[in-house]
């Protein structure tokens, strides 16, 4: 019975899953820190929330800028119009 759980401890370590999903000794942290999966939806996450918050930041800014383009349009067409 023992040799059974020795054995599937290892299998789960070459696997990468760790006991309890916590790194016991550093060799283990370094290959979990090496492990790239997920690393795509943390980036996209991060790129969204940046965005975000450029937006937050800027949001008067780019009322102006918008509101001043529609006009220049609407003026634009009503010349041509005219």
């Amino acid at each position: 019975m023992i040799k059974e759980i020795n054995k599937t401890i290892s299998i789960k370590k070459k696997n990468r899953i760790f006991s309890k999903g916590i790194p016991r000794n550093f060799s283990e942290l370094k290959e979990l820190l090496k492990e790239e999966k997920g690393m795509g939806v943390v980036e996209v996450i991060l790129i969204v929330v940046v965005l975000v918050g450029l937006v937050f930041v800027f949001k008067d800014k780019m009322n102006t800028i918008v509101s001043g383009m529609f006009t220049s349009i609407t003026d634009g067409i009503n010349n041509v119009v005219s």
